[in-house]
């Protein structure tokens, strides 16, 4: 017989995620690479025809401000996390 003498204990989580947002009338993906030590989080196209309609991560010049204006304002806002749902609208300051 073997007798468990402890509940399981998650030592190490890594978890990757995408969700689909809207922002200035454009579609874009939002990707994660998430552990329990940092997340790595980008910005893709948003392709109807692949998996999880994730396409090729997005190269234009205004990255950097879509990062920020997308990704960075939902960190601020707490609302980056695998438990994004649809319909969450997250207010842009002016």
């Amino acid at each position: 017989m073997i007798t468990v003498l402890e509940d399981a204990k998650i030592t190490y989580q890594r978890i990757c995620w995408c969700v689909p947002v809207e922002y200035n009338g454009d579609k874009y993906m939002i990707v994660a690479d998430e552990d329990d030590n940092q997340g790595d989080h980008a910005i893709h196209e948003y392709d109807e025809d692949s998996r999880y309609n994730i396409g090729d991560q997005y190269n234009g010049d205004d990255y950097d401000d879509l990062f920020e204006n997308i990704i960075e304002v939902m960190m601020d806002c707490g609302e980056l996390s695998s438990g994004l749902e649809k319909g969450t609208m997250v207010e842009l300051e002016d």
